[in-house]
């Protein structure tokens, strides 16, 4: 399953965010950042963007975002929940 942030930004933050935590349900909401997403999936980017109304047919008007696919080559220094998140298997 791969690893995908999304960030958002822009006045329908949060109607993104909602729909986002109902498709993503085991989201990570990374340290109470608003803009800041990590989500796992067997798709590739643009399907989440679609997902979550940031482009595609159920778009959220005035929706702006980006969605990466991450690497398995995470480095940095953060809370360890962050890092158990990653290591699951949802």
């Amino acid at each position: 399953m791969a690893t995908f942030a999304v960030f958002l930004d822009g006045e329908k933050m949060d109607a993104v965010k909602k729909r986002l935590a109902e498709i993503y349900p085991n989201h990570y909401d990374y340290h109470n950042n608003k803009q800041v997403v990590l989500v796992r999936a067997d798709k590739v980017a643009g399907q989440i963007a679609d997902d979550i109304g940031i482009t595609g047919e159920k778009k959220i008007e005035g929706a702006t975002g980006a969605v990466i696919k991450l690497n398995a080559a995470y480095a940095g220094l953060t809370k360890n929940d962050l890092w158990d998140w990653l290591q699951k298997d949802d």
